[in-house]
């Protein structure tokens, strides 16, 4: 089905011509015009016997045709076939060998190959060679010439010998491998030699083309005693002469068989047998050069009936004109009314209306009929996802009108990108989908993608502004993802969904994983849902020390899960899944709530609890902070609010809002990961930490590389300058702490002193220090008395 037969059959309802208006007018007209049945009649068989009289001469002419192809095929075929049969004929076994390779006798050759060849045969050109293309005998149209002369063949004939000489060689040493009993090398037959020791083709010299057949010179001796060195050849060429087109002709009972090329003009005397058919079999050789064309005419009788025919259908047929003219006028201005009014509609309903472009439903009826046919016939289909990342803000920053200029402007750049063979759709807002027939294999479809990134890449210039669009693309392969389209349009927006989360390539082709990761991630989905009504959540608190004392001075909540059958999961996973599914708000809630419930009664312990960037779009996310700090009854001043510093890049106006109201009421602002993404002095100094976390991918290097001790040291004396507490995070080992110390690090965190345990743990540890506290006044006390 062809695109337009998947328009039309979405509307096919309103194609019917059944509705009463139709109905009243067909009524009138024939009420009218009594003449117009015997007119429709006359018409019709008029009409059905110039079809049946045309349908049957072009069957009779297409017959005699290919009828005829396939016997001048068969013929030449024959011709080529019979060639190395012919050699054959004259030379084998070891007589031959001996005269010709061992110890080459010219006048033996001469009789018993050259003129044998010849006179039995007529073969034009024979010619031998040595292993080394050294020719040693040739022969032309009965003449014995020079050796010297076989320079005039070379060219044509040199890949038939160099292949019979790598297939000889290969055959040979095959046979030695296979025949250890000293049997005969040849015992196999002559007969099936010729399909191993020769090569044959059709040759191009002097502007006649021909055949040509290069045998190999072999021995019939055991493979014990065989010499692998090369043989000699024996060469022969029959050109398609005259005689022999005749010969061809007559077995393939055809006229005026001729050979010319492409550009060359037929003969006028032979355009003048009008009622004769051309048929033409183009010579190709075994590399595909095109050295010609066989060219026949065929008696076409079809069309010698239909010309006899042809006066006596016209009359009838301007007979009948002259009847109808004037209701056909009057009928074809209202079907084009309709039919111009159906085909908009057809159209609108299938394409988009600001590109042009099908739209999505077009895409799926294109789709599932590419598939019927491709699919059978073994072709490939790729399926491309593009999305425009980031173009609601190009929307909400230049307005609707830019937008809808950058989606007009990608629209004709992929059009050009990917060429009028691949089917170009707008599937969405600012989405394309795009099929590719034909595809060789995944690099085709790599190759397509790029060119599409680089389209979408370049800068558009709109309204005097730059804009530059950034994609995603996701792409599947018909059979190989999928058989049905929608199949594969899933998979293909599977393989999207995955592209808009990498921040590298941003191309991916659909694999079984990614299917498999989506149905992991619903799981998830559904399963963390459950876990926030079961208590499946838990807080655990990893404790922060002074860097003098190492004494516990805060501590931060680590949201943990606990699943009833996987175990623990990790909050690298099943954070993001919150956070895409909406689920962020309500546990950063509990969380929130959980901790300073739990950490109420922890004296003067500062609790630190990450929120996410999407806390910040709530408008009432301070009111919220606040009352959960008001009814759980813990103090203000003792929460601290992580942060990361992507919120100031996304939500800049909103974190500077939400941290000065924070403020107002005592609660402190942590900057976490300091370090690791786009630091700037300028935000420091405008958003004024209460406290810097340096990140602990830094502690990590610190014993191996000088930069990371750099940066540590820079970062603490930025602290210092700024009047910021600096928390060092990932403190694991001795050596660290000790460094940390010495550069002037406010306060540690690290498995080093406390891995994340539970609130009782925290306060067992924190009475224990307490005590020892106590102890260690009661001893100063005592010492100073």
């Amino acid at each position: 089905m062809s695109r337009d037969q998947g328009a039309k059959s979405v509307t096919s309802a309103t194609l019917d011509g059944s509705g009463p208006a139709v109905k009243k007018r067909a009524t009138r007209l024939i009420s009218a015009r009594i003449v117009l049945p015997i007119s429709l009649l006359v018409a019709s068989v008029v009409i059905v016997a110039v079809v049946a009289i045309a349908f049957w001469a072009r069957q009779s002419d297409q017959a005699t045709i290919q009828r005829d192809t396939v016997a001048v095929s068969n013929a030449l075929n024959a011709l080529i076939e019979r060639l190395p049969q012919e050699q054959q004929s004259v030379f084998s076994g070891d007589e031959a060998y001996k005269k010709i390779v061992l110890d080459f006798d010219q006048l033996w050759t001469h009789r018993n190959i050259g003129q044998q060849l010849y006179r039995i045969h007529g073969h034009d050109v024979i010619a031998v060679v040595s292993a080394h293309q050294r020719p040693l005998y040739l022969m032309a149209d009965g003449r014995k010439l020079p050796e010297t002369e076989y320079e005039r063949y070379r060219g044509e004939l040199a890949h038939l010998v160099t292949e019979v000489q790598k297939t000889n060689r290969n055959f040979l040493i095959q046979s030695i491998a296979t025949h250890d009993d000293g049997a005969p090398l040849r015992g196999v037959g002559p007969s099936k030699l010729v399909n191993k020791l020769h090569a044959v083709d059709l040759v191009l010299i002097d502007g006649r083309v021909g055949v040509a057949s290069v045998m190999a010179v072999t021995p019939t001796i055991t493979p014990k005693i065989l010499d692998l060195r090369p043989t000699s050849m024996v060469i022969s060429v029959k050109f398609l002469s005259r005689p022999v087109l005749d010969q061809i002709g007559s077995g393939a009972v055809v006229n005026s068989l001729h050979i010319h090329s492409v550009n060359e003009e037929t003969p006028p005397q032979i355009k003048a047998r009008f009622h004769e058919g051309p048929g033409e079999i183009p010579l190709i050789d075994n590399s595909g050069r095109h050295l010609g064309v066989l060219h026949w005419f065929s008696e076409l009788p079809g069309t010698v009936l239909a010309a006899k025919a042809s006066p006596l259908v016209i009359l009838a047929i301007l007979t009948l004109v002259a009847l109808t003219i004037f209701i056909l006028n009057t009928a074809r201005r209202a079907a084009r009314e309709v039919e111009a009014s159906e085909a908009k509609a057809r159209h609108d309903a299938m394409h988009d209306q600001l590109t042009g472009l099908p739209n999505r439903s077009y895409l799926a009826l294109q789709l599932a009929d590419t598939l019927k046919v491709a699919i059978p016939g073994n072709l490939q289909i790729g399926c491309v996802r593009l999305d425009l990342d980031g173009f609601t803000e190009i929307n909400d920053i230049y307005g609707h009108k830019a937008g809808d200029q950058l989606i007009v402007g990608i629209s004709r750049r992929l059009r050009t990108a990917i060429g009028p063979q691949a089917f170009l759709s707008r599937a969405g807002g600012d989405e394309f989908a795009i099929l590719v027939m034909g595809i060789g294999d995944t690099d085709d479809m790599m190759t397509i993608c790029e060119k599409i990134m680089e389209a979408v890449r370049e800068p558009f210039a709109i309204d005097g502004n730059r804009l530059v669009a950034i994609g995603s693309i996701g792409f599947a392969v018909a059979p190989d993802h999928g058989t049905s389209a929608e199949e594969i349009l899933r998979r293909a927006d599977m393989a999207l969904h995955a592209a808009k989360k990498k921040h590298d390539n941003r191309i991916v082709q659909y694999f079984a994983a990614i299917e498999d990761h989506v149905h992991e991630r619903q799981r998830l989905v559904h399963d963390l849902r459950e876990a926030l009504t079961n208590g499946e959540l838990y807080v655990c608190y990893q404790p922060l020390v002074s860097a003098d004392e190492l004494s516990m001075v805060s501590v931060e909540s680590l949201l943990r899960w606990r699943h009833p059958t996987r175990g623990e999961i990790t909050p690298a996973l099943f954070i993001p899944i919150a956070e895409e599914f909406g689920m962020i708000d309500e546990i950063g809630r509990w969380v929130l709530e959980t901790s300073c419930r739990e950490a109420r009664h922890w004296n003067d312990l500062s609790v630190a609890v990450n929120i996410s960037p999407m806390h910040l779009s709530q408008p009432d996310f301070v009111d919220q902070v606040i009352d959960i700090t008001a009814r759980t009854g813990f103090d203000p001043k003792r929460l601290v609010i992580e942060v990361t510093e992507g919120i100031m890049l996304e939500y800049a106006d909103a974190a500077r809002r939400v941290f000065d109201q924070l403020r107002s009421v005592g609660i402190k602002i942590a900057l976490d990961d300091f370090g690791t993404g786009y630091s700037s002095l300028s935000y420091l100094e405008e958003f004024r930490f209460d406290k810097l976390k340096i990140d602990r991918s830094f502690l990590r290097n610190l014993e191996t590389s000088p930069e990371a001790a750099a940066i540590v040291h820079t970062i603490i004396g930025l602290g210092n300058t700024l009047n910021t507490t600096i928390v060092a995070e990932g403190v694991e080992t001795e050596a660290h702490c000790r460094f940390l110390q010495a550069a002037g690090c406010n306060e540690l965190q690290g498995f080093l002193f406390s891995k994340p345990v539970t609130a009782p743990q925290i306060m067992r540890r924190m009475m224990m220090e307490q005590a020892v506290n106590r102890d260690l006044e009661f001893l100063r006390v005592a010492q100073g008395a």
